[in-house]
């Protein structure tokens, strides 16, 4: 607009002082001076064209500003996507890895569950009848308490200790300290010469117990009964156990 401005004031600066205006054809006097009129028109249409050329300049930055903002926006767009895209990314990687933690420990925990099923239990069928039918032969001799002669009197763990002891196995003292020696066996699985672990009805070991075969066993019982055999299924069992080799 500044332009328009200094257009309009060196194309029509005053030539002299009017004091009267005159029509005349296509002229008007003013004084000795005069402004053509055909002049006049063209400064007009000067006017009008650098009016619509400034107006179009202003509406072509305000397009390219407009330009600009849009570009920042999509910009902004953009790495807003990107970041979410990455922490998607990050999201869906702590999840598979996560996942495949868990199916490892699965399948590690499959593998030592499948590798205690197969475990090939130690078996001396010869010696664990030799222990058993040994055993045996102490049926009818007392039972007494902290004792572990075979033939004067025995508790149930001094009763197995020494009965083992015979074939040169060394068994600790106590039932519960007896029941860590050797490799478990499941109770479908027992064998003459097994050591079977009892408890009152809680999972606490109170007795021990040889088995002999055929769904029985031989024991020290109570001082009233003495050293005798019973059903394998007398008392509660707890556990058994395999010293033999």
């Amino acid at each position: 607009m500044a332009s328009l401005i200094m257009f309009w004031s060196v194309a029509f600066e005053p030539v002299g002082e009017t004091t009267e205006l005159k029509t005349n054809s296509q002229k008007m006097v003013a004084s000795t001076n005069y402004v053509d009129q055909d002049k006049v028109s063209y400064g007009l249409v000067a006017i009008k064209a650098l009016s619509s050329i400034e107006t179009e300049k202003d509406a072509k930055e305000m397009t390219e500003d407009k330009k600009e903002e849009n570009k920042e926006s999509e910009e902004t767009k953009d790495k807003d996507n990107t970041s979410d895209t990455k922490k998607k990314t990050v999201t869906k990687k702590k999840t598979t890895t996560t996942t495949k933690k868990a199916t490892t420990k699965t399948v590690t925990k499959k593998k030592k569950s499948s590798a205690n099923t197969n475990v090939k239990l130690p078996s001396n069928k010869e010696l664990g009848k030799q222990i058993a039918a040994y055993a045996k032969q102490f049926v009818g001799n007392p039972y007494k308490r902290g004792g572990t002669s075979l033939t004067k009197g025995a508790d149930c763990s001094g009763f197995t200790m020494s009965v083992f002891k015979h074939f040169g196995i060394k068994l600790p003292r106590g039932g519960g300290s007896q029941a860590k020696v050797g490799v478990k066996v499941p109770f479908s699985k027992l064998e003459p010469g097994d050591l079977v672990f009892y408890s009152n009805g809680g999972k606490k070991i109170t007795h021990v117990a040889i088995y002999i075969g055929g769904g029985k066993i031989v024991h020290a019982r109570t001082p009233k009964e003495g050293i005798g055999i019973n059903s394998v299924n007398i008392m509660t069992k707890v556990t058994a156990r395999r010293v033999v080799k």
